[in-house]
């Protein structure tokens, strides 16, 4: 791969992705933002999880911060 990061544009929006073994790994904040129509993907995620996490379903909030954090050395 000559690029290990690259952008792509999806309906006139900017989408960053990474190159990490051996196939490209998206931004969902910026799939999300897109998708949605959302101005801050990340905002209009973090609503949603507290949303899920207010009926009860607190798994899959600690997922989400599981997760969150995994991937916060790979952000650009």
């Amino acid at each position: 791969m000559d690029s290990e990061k690259s952008l792509i544009v999806f309906h006139n929006n900017k989408i960053r992705r990474i190159w990490h073994d051996d196939e490209w790994n998206y931004s969902v904040s910026n799939i999300i933002a897109v998708l949605t129509d959302s101005k801050d993907g990340l905002a209009y995620w973090k609503k949603r999880i507290d949303e899920i996490e207010n009926q009860g379903h607190s798994r899959a909030k600690r997922l989400c911060d599981t997760n969150k954090r995994d991937i916060k050395s790979n952000i650009w």
